[in-house]
């Protein structure tokens, strides 16, 4: 409980607490998998606290956070391309499809890309499949709608 109303703070009165809350905030939100961790990280990559390889992770994260999986597979299925797009993590996983229908489908359609990074352990690394795992879902149930004529 205590996370969220951190969380009110921040919003509230902007990067003069941001600054000084970071560094303790980033491992609590990971827990919960807040829609508010990413901007946390943001910041804290921002402000030089985070550096190298979790920073890269940030960024990537934040950039598919951008990106509309939606349109962009909309714009493939016009195309005429309906390859999936995969999740790294133990394995390669498609985020939307039926799990008993994945080999199928990977298989017939293809795969355009494969996102995240493994399973990784750090807050950092979450943020990036949690990301990715959120583009491919949504990217692979539009392709799909698409495919079957429910979009046009």
């Amino acid at each position: 409980m205590r996370v969220r109303v951190a969380t009110a703070i921040i919003l509230a009165t902007g990067l003069v607490v941001v600054v000084g809350l970071c560094p303790l905030l980033i491992p609590r939100f990971a827990r919960w998998q807040s829609p508010l961790t990413l901007p946390v990280a943001r910041c804290a990559v921002s402000l030089g606290l985070v550096r190298g390889e979790s920073a890269s992770r940030v960024r990537a994260a934040a950039a598919l956070r951008r990106r509309s999986p939606t349109d962009e597979a909309r714009a493939a299925a016009n195309a005429g391309d309906y390859r999936l797009v995969g999740v790294a993590g133990f394995g390669v996983n498609f985020p939307g499809i039926p799990h008993d229908g994945e080999a199928q489908l990977s298989t017939q359609l293809g795969v355009r890309q494969i996102l995240g990074d493994g399973d990784g352990g750090d807050v950092y690394s979450q943020q990036y499949q949690a990301a990715s795992y959120d583009f491919a879902l949504r990217y692979n149930r539009t392709l799909m709608q698409h495919q079957s004529g429910d979009l046009r």
